[in-house]
């Protein structure tokens, strides 16, 4: 329950954070449309997440992030760059994402675990 609404804090951040990137800086609008997206699938998933399918979708959507996030740093380190891009900034997101996914999982395994002792399936013979 915790990381449902941690991941709700996270998608409404990334809104917010993303509004404020735009409206400071003329960023071109591709690279910032994704980003919506990402806050939009987790926000989502997040109100999905009662479902038995709730948990695999936080998941895809921290997943998402976390790739996103990765384009964005690599591309922020290419040398064409200018070196006021936030790349430090970006270097911690990959890291909060990355962990973030990898909670995801232990999440889906726990709850997948529960799930299989309340509900046993017999084995064939």
């Amino acid at each position: 329950m915790v990381f449902r609404w941690y991941s709700l804090a996270s998608a409404l951040g990334m809104a917010v954070g993303e509004t404020w990137f735009v409206v400071t800086t003329d960023k071109y609008a591709p690279l910032w449309l994704d980003d919506y997206f990402a806050a939009t699938f987790m926000l989502i998933s997040v109100a999905l997440w009662r479902r038995t399918y709730g948990p695999a979708l936080v998941l895809a959507s921290w997943t998402f992030v976390l790739g996103n996030l990765y384009a964005m740093l690599f591309t922020r380190l290419e040398p064409v760059n200018p070196p006021d891009r936030p790349w430090m900034l970006l270097s911690v997101l990959v890291i909060w994402a990355l962990i973030s996914s990898i909670a995801a999982v232990l999440i889906m395994i726990k709850r997948s675990r529960n799930q299989a002792i309340k509900n046993p399936t017999p084995t064939p013979m």
